[in-house]
């Protein structure tokens, strides 16, 4: 009933039946009037002709009296139907164009063309709900993994700027507000190949209304939302949300990590940064005093994680009965140098500019660099739009904590390699030596190189005759890491984690680890290894030379006539 052919005809239901009556009454009288044929006996047109001549007088294309003359009383009658049918067609057509025109036709119009480019998907994708500087990130993330989504967000600029910013991508858009039902399902909730749901908009409650809606209608769907607070977070958790991510929290965490723990702060680190280098050295994070301007949700997060770690924090915030400052707070800003000094800026080991204005944070650091300016001061600031990357980055700050990058980044990380945030997590309950033969496996690998992450499921194996491989023929993790055409050769790769449902898991599983069916293997490595990897799991011919050295040719004809006991992989 809303589809635009349907308010197209509807609206146009009286300019239409003008046109029929106007039409109808000249054919008609046509067929009456008398005339003469080329004989000079009387003759009325029949009713083809009045219809074939009204057709194209009406159009005022003009093709003359067909089929003979007309007489006067026929010329008089067409004089009068060129008048009213031309008056016709331009009340239809002005009506027509006052329909275009129409927003309301022009969102129909617009959600019923959204409709159909997310139906002809088929593949999978995810629904990004909220165009931000985190939702514009992540589609140009997903955009490079080769992975398909689908934008919501209620602001029609952010819509024009994906489509002007992002014309490469095939990205269907829609702007309209994500928090009702039939937003979610005309934008694919319900689609078959919808594997998960993205809440990334500044708004928590939004954020919560959206995940609660996913989780209900669609049970098995993936959900992974945004939250700034405990309570939002809690309450997302309630609805069985999978994945719950706070920037602030995950910054101060990793704040925390690195004072308490500089080696698991490096893998970490590695592990998560965009380019997925190896960091030669930690940033060395002093204890002593910090200050903290802004004490909202940034300002909270960061100051808990220092007080767990034994480092005093001292408050400044401009607005302490709205933030709950505690009572020992220095009111003001702290872009002021007066405001710096009276909370002890002298005596302090870092200082974090963290309200929610980014001039204020570049100020806060450049003057408090300023009054130290013959002491180091550790430096951090939130960076809370991602255009002024420029501009922190000429600041040279120590660390800075930018919103978008981190939920971003997690994101992409739990969406290519699930694994990876558990294994992280476990890395950082580590002691000192085990973290540090970590660091040297990974060192001794890759030396300066790039390498990947990524993860294996041996339940998810498409060749039965792999998984009977591996139910019977003890299969370990030293065979995976073999070169399919030289098993003496090993990969340029590193087995980083290996759980099992009903075994559990473990960390740096030993070569001789055998591998079950129903194993999930966590890899860092080379491309050239993950596709040898891949491979073998696909290939049982592969698998059963990297075994015990027997090449398998692919066919039964290429076995049957030369053997199947030939050396390496063709």
């Amino acid at each position: 009933m809303s589809s635009p052919i349907f308010i197209v005809l509807q609206r146009l239901r009286y300019p239409l039946l003008l046109l029929v009556i106007v039409y109808s009454v000249l054919i008609l009288v046509f067929t009456i009037i008398p005339g003469v044929d080329d004989k000079g006996n009387p003759w009325t047109m029949s009713f083809f002709h009045a219809f074939y001549f009204v057709s194209f007088m009406g159009s005022t294309i003009g093709f003359g009296e067909i089929p003979y003359p007309f007489s006067d009383g026929q010329r008089f009658w067409a004089l009068f139907g060129i008048y009213a049918s031309v008056i016709s067609w331009l009340y239809s057509i002005g009506r027509l164009l006052q329909i275009i025109k129409d927003p309301a036709f022009q969102l129909v119009l617009t959600e019923s063309m959204f409709s159909k480019r997310v139906n002809r998907i088929n593949e999978p994708f995810y629904l990004i709900c909220g165009y931000g500087d985190t939702g514009k990130l992540l589609a140009r993330g997903l955009s490079e993994l080769d992975i398909r989504c689908v934008v919501l967000d209620k602001s029609q600029q952010r819509i024009d700027d994906l489509a002007i910013e992002e014309n490469d991508i095939n990205i269907p858009s829609l702007c309209a507000n994500a928090i009702f039902p039939e937003v979610l399902e005309l934008a694919g909730l319900k689609h078959p190949k919808c594997v998960g749901v993205l809440a990334l908009t500044h708004d928590n409650q939004v954020n919560l209304k959206i995940a609660i809606t996913s989780k209900l209608l669609s049970k098995n769907i993936n959900v992974i939302s945004r939250a700034d607070t405990n309570d939002v977070m809690a309450n997302m958790d309630s609805f069985d949300t999978d994945h719950i991510i706070n920037p602030y929290q995950m910054f101060a965490k990793r704040l925390a990590l690195a004072i308490r723990s500089p080696e698991a702060y490096l893998v970490y680190e590695w592990f998560t940064n965009a380019d997925h280098r190896l960091i030669d050295e930690p940033p060395v994070i002093p204890k002593g005093k910090w200050l903290i301007c802004g004490y909202g949700r940034f300002g909270k997060s960061v100051s808990q994680y220092l007080e767990y770690e034994g480092i005093r924090t001292k408050i400044v915030e401009a607005r302490p009965q709205q933030t709950d400052a505690p009572g020992d707070v220095v009111v003001g800003s702290g872009t002021e140098a007066i405001t710096l000094k009276d909370a002890g800026i002298m005596d302090a080991s870092g200082v974090v500019a963290g309200t929610d204005n980014d001039s204020n944070n570049l100020s806060i650091i450049m003057t408090a660099k300023e009054i130290k300016k013959h002491h180091k001061i550790f430096t951090v600031a939130r960076q809370n739009y991602h255009r002024n990357s420029r501009v922190f980055d000429a600041a040279e700050l120590d660390l800075v904590m930018q919103p978008a990058i981190i939920v971003v980044r997690e994101i992409l990380a739990l969406i290519k390699t699930p694994l990876l945030s558990e294994f992280l997590t476990l890395v950082t309950q580590q002691k000192k030596d085990w973290i540090n033969i970590l660091i040297s496996r990974l060192s001794g690998i890759f030396d300066s190189d790039t390498p990947h992450v990524w993860t294996v499921s041996t339940s998810s194996l498409k060749s039965s005759s792999v998984k009977k491989m591996i139910s019977e023929d003890h299969i370990c993790i030293e065979d995976l890491l073999k070169n399919i055409n030289n098993r003496d050769r090993k990969l340029s790769c590193l087995a980083l984690f290996i759980k099992n449902k009903h075994h559990g898991y473990k960390l740096l599983p030993d070569l001789d680890q055998i591998i079950e069916v129903g194993d999930e293997i966590l890899f860092c490595g080379d491309h050239v290894s993950e596709d040898s990897i891949h491979a073998l799991l696909k290939y049982d011919y592969m698998l059963r030379y990297v075994k015990d050295g027997t090449s398998y040719r692919k066919g039964y004809v290429w076995n049957y006539f030369f053997g199947s006991n030939k050396p390496g992989i063709n």
